[in-house]
């Protein structure tokens, strides 16, 4: 018979979208919730978790963890004037400079301060274009040694010529054949965004898509540079060109559409495809926010991996603003990421239930009011913060616990993620 482990002594946040508060004991076997209980089995093994409060776990929409290693970086050597300079200046620069050792750092860089912010899952989207083959699993790598679930993606593009766009679709192919059934890690379709890939790629993605049956993850008009140069290039903007090829459909993940039209978005809605939105690090390349409702998911795009953070972003954003769906806004973003990604990942998650997935974020939180099912959106917004993290589960196992990464040797991974970037860095300046 499987043994049963039984957390008790906790706050139970049993749903972010339903905010249902509760005090009481959740009951794990075999990596998945059995019930939420007053008490712990006879023979289950009780772990006291002191009060803690206990929500799903936390997931990241819109990641790019080959950023990691940015952090702190040299200035490009030409100042950009727009977003598309910033493209072409700093993370096309930066893409182009990650070698095999610069992506496992920053897979691991990365994942050990999500494992540490109560992240259980992510949605990246790779690019290296000087190291296509093999990439992915050099990400997959950290993935599994720190135990974080994830949905990984290689950004297809032109901008190195038709071959490496094919070769990045052959890494797609080949990751998503590889993990259709792994509960810990899939794969899916992935481009840059319409304007650097031309109707020939866009064609062999979407033959592709349609054969795995798999979406696109994909940037969508994250700035209007995106719908101007994909109309003067190819003749038509970005949604019609995904679309006409049965690429806006559920299981494709559009991040940003920052300059979507009202129309665009009941569009792309309609299809049941995943909107992305990213309020940091829209706000820090001054491209415009999204008219942002309930069902959309929410992302970082490589800023880090902090959701809790991007949650406050997102609704301060949506007061200064002044558009609507506020209060409600936060923890319906939160939740909706977190059964999305569950969707795609073929896992019950997004609550704190029986037959659910243990995936679980740790809070040590004592609140000074009461925090009940009426007031956890105020509880998040204006008590609790990334500080409060204090342990981390997935598939019932605690992958950070006692101010420690439970697995890889910390301190030996970032003094190899501080050799690696200065070396990234180095080979940036040789490049720009």
């Amino acid at each position: 018979m499987a043994t049963v482990v039984a957390l008790t002594n906790l706050r139970i946040i049993c749903s972010l979208k339903d905010s249902y508060v509760c005090r009481g004991t959740i009951r794990i076997s075999d990596g998945k919730i059995l019930e939420v209980a007053e008490e712990p089995g006879p023979d289950d093994v009780i772990v006291d978790m002191a009060g803690r409060v206990a929500l799903p776990g936390l997931v990241v929409g819109h990641h790019h963890l080959y950023s990691a290693l940015a952090r702190g970086m040299p200035a490009p050597a030409r100042t950009p004037s727009n977003f598309v300079e910033v493209l072409e200046y700093v993370w096309w620069v930066l893409d182009r400079a990650l070698d095999e050792e610069s992506i496992r750092m920053s897979g691991y860089a990365g994942l050990l301060g999500a494992a540490r912010l109560g992240i259980t899952g992510v949605i990246d989207h790779h690019a290296s274009p000087n190291l296509i083959d093999g990439s992915l699993d050099l990400l997959a790598e950290s993935f599994r040694d720190i135990g974080i679930r994830g949905l990984l993606t290689y950004e297809v593009t032109d901008r190195g010529g038709r071959e490496r766009a094919r070769a990045g679709i052959r890494e797609n192919v080949r990751f998503i054949e590889a993990h259709r059934n792994d509960p810990m890690l899939r794969g899916t379709m992935g481009g840059h965004a319409s304007f650097t890939m031309s109707d020939e790629t866009l064609d062999e993605m979407a033959a592709e898509c349609s054969r795995l049956d798999t979406g696109l993850h994909i940037h969508v008009l994250e700035d209007a540079a995106d719908r101007s140069a994909s109309e003067e290039r190819y003749g038509a903007d970005p949604l019609t060109r995904l679309s006409e090829r049965g690429l806006v459909r559920q299981g494709s993940i559009l991040a940003h559409l920052v300059h979507a039209t009202p129309e665009e978005l009941q569009m792309v809605a309609d299809s049941g495809a995943l909107m992305v939105h990213n309020p940091r690090s829209n706000m820090n390349n001054r491209v415009g926010h999204a008219a942002v409702e309930p069902g959309w998911i929410l992302g970082t795009d490589g800023i880090d991996s902090n959701i809790i953070e991007e949650s406050k972003a997102a609704f301060y954003l949506a007061r200064h603003e002044k558009y609507g769906h506020d209060y409600d806004l936060p923890l319906a973003l939160i939740s909706r990421t977190q059964e999305a990604f569950g969707e795609m990942m073929g896992l019950r998650l997004g609550k704190i239930g029986a037959g659910y997935e243990a995936d679980i974020t740790f809070l040590r939180y004592e609140p000074p009011t009461p925090l009940a099912d009426t007031n956890v959106v105020g509880h998040l917004l204006f008590g609790l913060g990334s500080w409060a993290v204090s342990e981390t589960m997935v598939a019932g196992r605690f992958i950070y616990r006692n101010g420690e990464v439970q697995g890889p040797n910390e301190q030996e991974i970032m003094d190899r993620a501080r050799t690696a970037a200065q070396r990234l860095w180095r080979r940036m300046e040789d490049l720009a």
